[in-house]
């Protein structure tokens, strides 16, 4: 028991208080980013975390359902059928995109323009109806 809990805390960092450059790093280095919180609205770190390109597993509440629609890459939810181990194992031996195509989708999709784009074609498809 003593030696997975080494090997556990080797391998995971829980961390706060960092910077802006700092958080850009750590995300950057990062395996996995892990949100298992089932009662944030708008989770503004798994938006960071896509940004650089890291891959996120997280409860599939907040922003999931919305990431989810857009065909988010390197989005995986928290399968509650399955433990905490099984749920990062399950998102680890599934190879995610590539870095930069994580990076380049969550840029392009949620950049102010695109957004614009969608919700002005919701409203025209509104109208129509």
């Amino acid at each position: 028991d003593d030696k997975r809990r080494l090997s556990f805390n080797q391998r995971v960092r829980c961390l706060s208080g960092l910077n802006t450059e700092e958080m850009a790093f750590e995300y950057n280095a990062a395996t996995l980013m892990i949100l298992p919180s089932k009662y944030e609205a708008f989770e503004l770190c798994t938006l960071e975390a896509l940004a650089c390109g890291t891959p996120v597993l997280l409860n599939k509440t907040g922003t999931y359902p919305l990431l989810r629609s857009l065909a988010c890459p390197a989005l995986n939810g928290i399968e509650s059928c399955l433990s905490p181990r099984e749920n990062v194992q399950r998102v680890l031996k599934n190879p995610s995109p590539d870095r930069k195509e994580i990076a380049t989708w969550i840029r392009s999709t949620l950049s102010f323009s695109a957004m614009e784009r969608s919700l002005l074609h919701a409203v025209n498809a509104h109208i129509k109806d």
